[in-house]
């Protein structure tokens, strides 16, 4: 969740290609779907504000076993985002200022250190000290232009990315057990630009690790977002690569929804720009693997989410399906600006 802060809102650009595609192929929802009313924002916090407890404690073997017992359960919130994403939001949260106008300090450099002396065989320490360390090097660099950030501040960002990197490569026999050490790997590796070969080869290792752990593909849509190191057609490619590795996983459960999980999260990412950019992902396949998702996560606030992006590509008719899902259309959390524009669209469709 560490991309998935802040307002949901979407931007109702239509996308006159989806638009037609969407009208002339409407899926009807899949029957015995059942949503459930779900706070999950407090799920989420539950682990994260238990988690920064134990930070800020310096409960260094309380973290290990909370790592562990989320790591070994495969745990998850009622709507199907990994509890361990919270964990490591947890530990960082404290530790740095998040802005470059309060310092991006990175906290107490004592902490990891302190943590790896506690238990050096577990994976927590080094991984939550990645985390940090990327996250610092956001708040130096800014999401400006390479050509606007000053040369000092990349040189920081590139530096703290080459630790990163440098820490989990030293640490993989231990680190590499939890999947989030591949997602941080990820993450250093595109903010230092390692060509497309070495992102796949690395890719291909997640998967096999791990196929339905979306923070791996989360940290790699930024790598192939055209502005970055990216052609057209690599994020499409990158939620199909998701897609078959689930299909083909001996160790675990295929998770067919992911492709609509890292669409929406690349819908998050172009949410501003008032372009066609989600015409770079496949919505035929979306939808269906929307439908999935919910299949296995029924849930109040993944039917919210998949209609603002039903309505985000123009396919009022299945955001129409979805509403009439939810089992309580006034809930608080459905008064944001996204979803009532996406309601007032279907309505004024319906008639």
């Amino acid at each position: 969740m560490r991309w998935i802060y802040g307002a949901l809102a979407l931007a109702l650009t239509l996308a006159a290609g989806i638009v037609a595609t969407a009208k002339t192929r409407s899926v009807p929802p899949p029957p015995h779907i059942v949503v459930h009313d779900v706070d999950e924002t407090a799920a989420w916090n539950e682990t994260f504000t238990q988690v920064r407890y134990l930070a800020i404690q310096r409960d260094f073997a309380g973290l290990n076993a909370v790592e562990k017992t989320l790591r070994m359960k495969r745990a998850r919130t009622p709507s199907g985002n990994w509890k361990l994403e919270a964990f490591f939001a947890g530990v960082d949260r404290d530790m740095r200022a998040e802005e470059r106008t309060k310092g991006c300090n990175r906290g107490q450099h004592s902490f990891y250190s302190d943590w790896a002396k506690v238990d050096p065989k577990q994976p927590g320490p080094y991984i939550a000290e990645a985390y940090n360390l990327t996250a610092y090097a956001v708040c130096v660099r800014g999401f400006a232009p390479a050509s606007q950030v000053p040369a000092e501040y990349m040189a920081i960002y590139v530096r703290a990315a080459q630790q990163a990197k440098a820490l989990l490569e030293a640490h993989r026999a231990v680190a590499a057990v939890d999947p989030q050490y591949y997602a941080e790997m990820i993450d250093a590796d595109m903010k230092l630009g390692v060509g497309p070969a070495e992102m796949q080869k690395l890719l291909k290792e997640a998967a096999a690790r791990e196929p339905d752990y979306d923070p791996i593909y989360k940290s790699a849509i930024f790598y192939y977002l055209p502005e970055w190191y990216g052609q057209p057609g690599d994020v499409d490619r990158l939620g199909r690569f998701a897609l078959a590795a689930n299909a083909h996983a001996a160790n675990a459960p295929a998770d067919r929804g992911i492709y609509a999980r890292l669409f929406w999260q690349y819908a998050l990412l172009k949410e501003d720009c008032g372009c066609k950019a989600l015409q770079a992902m496949d919505w035929e396949i979306g939808r269906q693997s929307m439908w999935d998702d919910l299949r296995s996560y029924p849930t109040d606030w993944n039917v919210g989410v998949f209609a603002k992006l039903a309505c985000k590509v123009g396919d009022l008719d299945t955001a129409a399906q979805l509403m009439a899902l939810l089992p309580n259309p006034q809930a608080s959390w459905l008064h944001n600006a996204g979803f009532v524009a996406c309601r007032q669209s279907v309505q004024a469709r319906l008639g």
